[in-house]
C-alpha cells in the first residue's frame, strides 16, 4: 500500500496501525485521492488505538508501571513505621538503658500506635488524605515529645550522668513513617 501523500510504500515489518501512514503519520482516509482501498480502512475515531506488536497495550500504557500499587504499598509501610515506631529506643541513658515512647503504654507512643493503625486502615482502602492526617498528627506528638524530653533534660542539665543522655534511632523511624504516609496524598493529587 502506496501512502498518496508521501509516497511511503508500506511494509510488513512496519509498527504502524494498519489505518496510519508509517512514514508521515496521515490517516488513509482522511489524505483523500480517490483511493479505494484508503477508504476501506477503519479508522477509530475517539480513544486509545492499540498498535500491532504490543500485546494490544496502548500507546499510553507502554512502560507505564502499576502507580496505584505502588502508591498504596508506600502508605502501607509508612503505616507500618508508625506502629514500630513507638517500641523502638527513643532514648537511651546510663544504668537504666533505652526508654521507647510506648513506656508500657502510659507514653505518647500509645497515640503514635493508634495514628499508625488509623493510617494503615486507611491506606488499605485508599484514603490518601486521611492517611496523610494520620502521618502529620503523629509527626507533630513527636516534634512535641521531643521538644518535651529536652525542656526537662536542660532543666536538670547539673546531672553528670544526663550529659551521657542520647536519642535513639526510634524517633528517626517515626520521622521516616511520617513522612511515607505523607507521599501518598502528595503523589495522587499530582497525577
Amino acid at each position: 500500500m502506496e501512502c498518496p501523500a508521501c509516497g511511503y510504500v508500506r511494509q510488513e515489518t512496519d509498527d504502524a496501525p494498519d489505518w496510519q501512514c508509517p512514514n508521515c503519520k496521515r490517516a488513509y482516509n482522511k489524505i483523500g485521492g480517490g483511493h479505494k482501498e484508503y477508504s476501506d480502512v477503519d479508522v477509530p475515531q475517539r480513544g486509545r488505538v492499540p498498535h500491532r506488536g504490543h500485546g494490544g497495550r496502548t500507546s499510553a500504557s507502554i512502560g507505564a508501571p502499576n502507580n496505584a500499587l505502588a502508591i498504596q504499598l508506600i502508605g502501607l509501610i509508612g503505616s507500618a513505621l508508625l506502629i514500630i515506631g513507638p517500641f523502638a529506643p527513643f532514648i537511651s541513658a546510663p544504668f537504666i538503658g533505652s526508654i521507647t515512647l510506648f513506656k508500657g503504654g502510659e507514653g505518647d507512643g500509645i497515640f503514635i500506635l493508634g495514628f499508625g493503625l488509623i493510617a494503615l486502615l486507611f491506606s488499605f482502602t485508599r484514603r490518601y488524605t486521611a492517611v496523610a492526617v494520620a502521618g502529620c498528627l503523629s509527626g507533630a506528638l513527636l516534634v512535641f515529645t521531643f521538644i518535651n524530653t529536652r525542656m526537662k533534660l536542660n532543666e536538670v542539665s547539673d546531672n553528670p550522668f544526663l550529659e551521657a543522655v542520647s536519642f535513639q534511632w526510634g524517633g528517626a523511624l517515626i520521622v521516616l513513617g511520617v513522612i511515607l504516609t505523607i507521599a501518598p496524598a502528595v503523589m495522587v493529587r499530582q497525577r
